[in-house]
């Protein structure tokens, strides 16, 4: 097609706390995911990557229409995510959007383009809607790749632990563990990589 469409991800901060008092609410995920069900009037596609994370195809408004689009789908996300935390300081919807076809032309470049302006707006804390720009892309493209390799590791809990006993020198017996906390060779992220990422995104809990 050439008509002109946008591609949009959202990140929704804090997510997982709804999850930790299931027992008032009787489907959290779905009452914070129908904000992205399309309407009939809607000329958009909505999906999930991950409980963070939701991508929206909008196709065939104008930008401006599109752009108005967006900024209300982040804040009734915001309000659905208010509604369900009870908490307004942990309730951020960060979002980052590209265009078709002036940014990319297939969906594997739409999909490189919007993470990355997702990626910038959670690690600047953008809370209005962050475009995608390709000389930013360009300078910071290993810093965007360390990302979804973290991104992939949290996902799939890739995560490897061993335990190293701590041995006392006067009688032999073991007192205590050290744990170590490794990833394998296809994320290739050390430890300190590891929980600096986490700290800048605010997920090392």
């Amino acid at each position: 097609s050439t008509e002109s469409a946008c591609l949009v991800a959202f990140h929704a901060e804090n997510i997982e706390r709804i999850f930790r008092n299931k027992g008032n609410l009787d489907n959290p995920l779905s009452k914070f995911t129908n904000v992205l069900v399309p309407g009939r009037e809607d000329n958009f596609i909505s999906s999930s990557k991950s409980r963070h994370q939701y991508l929206v195809f909008i196709l065939g408004n104008d930008k401006e229409s599109t752009l108005d689009c967006i900024d209300t789908l982040q804040k009734s996300l915001k309000a659905e995510l208010q509604n369900l935390i009870k908490d307004e300081s942990l309730c951020t919807v960060n979002c980052g959007y590209t265009w078709f076809p002036e940014q990319g032309k297939t969906l594997h470049e739409l999909i490189t383009n919007v993470n990355f302006a997702l990626f910038e707006a959670i690690c600047f804390n953008k809370e209005e809607k962050n475009a995608f720009t390709p000389s930013s892309f360009q300078k910071q493209k290993l810093e965007l790749k360390r990302n979804d390799r973290f991104e992939k590791l949290l996902n799939t809990n890739s995560f490897r632990y061993y335990f190293q006993p701590i041995v006392s020198a006067r009688d032999g017996e073991i007192y205590a563990y050290e744990a170590l906390m490794r990833t394998d060779s296809s994320i290739g992220l050390s430890p300190i990589e590891i929980l600096e990422i986490a700290d800048k995104h605010n997920r090392l809990y």
